[in-house]
């Protein structure tokens, strides 16, 4: 917390400036002197605002000696002196009222003025004679004029302002413009009155000055290095003094004892539990508490000569530390709070108000609890119970509540159970509470607790609606629970969103979604959701396929590509169905390829013939490869097959009703290599090509 302190208190001059300048100044307020010798420095502006002092109401009287000439009485003296700036006529306007702003009332104001001096230490009788006197008035106006003719820069005059009326109030003074000037370089600023604050607190001390040039601090007389502006925050006790230095050298200083008191930090208590048989003329329970058992335990570690504590039936009373109650309180309130306040002896205002507890009054008459039955819904018999959803509070507020498995173990007090208790009794148990007010003071209640068991509903993951070409559905879907609206009732929602008009066991949907059913069992009010999703499907609507290798790449591999609604599933040539519509090392040759809608909703088959050729044969006689020829050739339309050698020169052309070639160019064996060759085929309209090589090997 950061405390910003702008009260004044008396300031010391050390040096005075001799400048010749003229300054202009905000209203600012200055603490006065209440003898000669502690005369406090004064300027005046040359315009309407004013220099604002502070002036003085304690009922003293000026000090005897001086000659005080018009001034018939001195009550209430401030003392100042000002120094010449600019010489010349100085003409003063001096006010006094209530406000620094002069809009509160205006006050009786009386002056005199002696000089020039040479010092502000012209306080002796001889010095203040009537021979140095230059004006003096004590008319009953609130505004007074002063007049020093032919002042000299540097000159110093002593002047007494009285308070006639008495009243805590401000002076104002005003020079008129184009006269001489009073030197305003070092009025020293005022750190204010010493300080008590508490421990974690930051005051702020300033000690802004008029024109200072510089500022230096020190604690406790040790000079604080680094700290050179007009501020200081402040954490530590000790004595803070601030030295303002304008830039001719002249200084002033203030200083102030700030003090820090030990912050409480009370601990916690628990709750007061008090059982009582007396009652007021009203019938109602009446306990008296001992506060005090609480004391010991808030204040801690903390000494008892340090810190007070009282205790409050507000939180506001407790704040402002009024409205105590006592130690021994009388209490008719089944649940009371306590406020509880701490403050340190040496600073009231150094208190913390954190604390509170409870004064909790039971009656040791025994009340009749009746049984609670508490439920729940489970598919195994067992659930986990709040113990407390009983209710049993509502019926004994202030009351401490435990619970037993048996009614041994509430009476010994043993082997209580969490208030969130899982059944150990499949189905149904009985559970014992303890409803205690302090001591002796307790009732027992049984609860029993029964485990329902949930609706048993399960709907299919995924159901479809099959649709036509033009993706409009044939068929609604049905989604059915298998219930009855005799023993449940049905809550449907669609995505999220329910669907008001349907409250049946089954539900039909021509709409695509993710579908919720909440059942709910009309006689134990168990509940469940169940959840499906709704999808559209159609039968494949065309089938095309993308070989993935190209003729006679060594892989007869295809992609099967599915126009429709919804997912499908492939089979080839009768094998499993997979969900991949890719198929790999496919037999050359005819193959038939099946796609399939995964929900039902039909089928398309379509026939496709894959080509392929050996990579090497050997005619060596043996049987056994001595041909080379395309398979299956003779399924192909107009197929005709040319080999060539390495030079492109054609050595044999192969028909779709001959065996293929032996290797063999005019019953010659021709050379282990690599030959090419070059098949055309018709499909459908199309005359296909199709080129590759081989290699003879013997």
């Amino acid at each position: 917390m950061m405390l910003q302190l702008k009260l004044k208190k008396n300031t010391t001059l050390l040096s005075l400036s001799i400048s010749l300048l003229a300054f202009l100044f905000s209203s600012n307020v200055f603490s006065q002197g209440a003898t000669c010798e502690s005369v406090q420095p004064f300027c005046a502006d040359a315009g309407s605002t004013g220099i604002t002092f502070k002036n003085t109401s304690d009922g003293s009287t000026a000090q005897v000696g001086p000659d005080y000439s018009c001034l018939a009485t001195q009550p209430n003296a401030a003392w100042y002196y000002f120094q010449i700036g600019n010489g010349g006529n100085l003409d003063l306007t001096i006010s006094q009222n209530t406000q620094t702003d002069g809009l509160g009332t205006e006050l009786d104001v009386d002056f005199i003025i002696w000089g020039p001096f040479n010092t502000t230490a012209a306080c002796t009788a001889s010095d203040l004679s009537s021979e140095n006197i230059v004006d003096c008035s004590y008319l009953p106006d609130t505004v007074e004029y002063a007049s020093i003719p032919n002042t000299v820069s540097g000159d110093i005059y002593i002047i007494v302002i009285t308070n006639f009326d008495g009243r805590p109030g401000y002076i104002t003074l005003e020079t008129t413009p184009g006269g001489a000037t009073t030197d305003c370089s070092i009025v020293v600023g005022n750190l204010g009155e010493d300080i008590t604050a508490c421990e974690g607190e930051t005051i702020l001390l300033d000690g802004t000055t008029t024109n200072a040039a510089s500022y230096s601090w020190t604690k406790d007389g040790t000079t604080l290095t680094n700290e050179t502006n007009a501020t200081l925050n402040v954490t530590t006790s000790g004595t803070y003094q601030v030295t303002a230095t304008d830039g001719n050298g002249n200084s002033g200083t203030d200083e102030i004892v700030v003090t820090f008191t030990e912050k409480p930090s009370p601990n916690a208590v628990n709750d007061i539990t008090l059982c009582s048989n007396d009652k007021d003329a009203t019938g109602k329970t009446v306990g008296v508490f001992n506060l005090s058992q609480t004391t010991t335990t808030i204040l801690g570690s903390m000494p008892a000569s340090s810190f007070i504590v009282t205790y409050h039936t507000n939180q506001e009373d407790a704040d402002m530390g009024v409205n105590a109650i006592p130690e021994n309180y009388t209490n008719t309130v089944a649940n009371k709070q306590v406020f509880v306040r701490v403050e340190n002896v040496l600073n009231d205002n150094c208190a913390d108000t954190s604390i509170s507890f409870n004064l909790i009054l039971n009656s040791n008459t025994e009340t009749e609890i009746p049984a609670s039955l508490l439920m729940a819904c489970s598919d195994n018999g067992f659930a986990a119970f709040n113990l407390e959803d009983a209710d049993l509070r509502s019926l004994t507020p202030t009351a401490t509540i435990s619970y037993y498995q048996t009614i041994n173990d509430l009476l010994q007090g043993t082997n209580a159970i969490t208030n969130v208790f899982t059944n150990t009794i499949a189905d149904t148990q009985t559970v014992y509470a303890k409803i205690e007010n302090e001591g002796s003071c307790f009732v027992t209640a049984e609860l029993v607790l029964v485990v329902d068991a949930l609706p048993s509903v399960s709907l299919e993951e995924t159901i479809a609606i099959c649709l036509d070409e033009n993706g409009i559905a044939a068929n609604p879907a049905i989604i059915n629970t298998g219930l009855s609206t005799t023993e449940y009732s049905f809550i449907w929602e669609r995505n999220g969103v329910i669907l008001t008009e349907e409250l049946t066991e089954n539900l039909q949907t021509t709409i695509e979604g993710d579908y919720t059913v909440t059942v709910t069992d009309l006689t134990t009010g168990c509940q469940i959701d169940a959840t499906t999703k709704v999808v559209g499907s159609s039968a494949p609507l065309n089938v095309t396929i993308d070989e993935i290798s190209s003729d006679f790449g060594g892989e007869n591999n295809v992609t099967v590509i599915t126009e429709g609604f919804g997912d499908y599933v492939y089979q080839a040539n009768g094998g499993e169905k997979q969900t991949s519509p890719v198929f790999t090392n496919l037999p050359s040759g005819n193959n038939t390829i099946t796609v399939s809608s995964t929900y039902g909703c039909g089928e398309m088959t379509i026939k496709v013939f894959l080509v392929d050729y050996p990579r090497f044969f050997t005619p060596n006689g043996d049987n056994v490869n001595d041909t080379w020829n395309m398979p299956n050739i003779e399924l192909l339309r107009n197929a005709s097959i040319s080999i060539y050698n390495s030079y492109g020169n054609m050595i044999t052309v192969i028909k779709t009703n001959e065996l293929g070639w032996d290797g063999t160019l005019n019953g010659k064996q021709l050379q282990e290599t690599d030959y090419w060759f070059n098949m055309t085929y018709v499909e459908g309209n199309t005359t296909k090509q199709v080129k590759g090589h081989f290699s003879l090997k013997r």
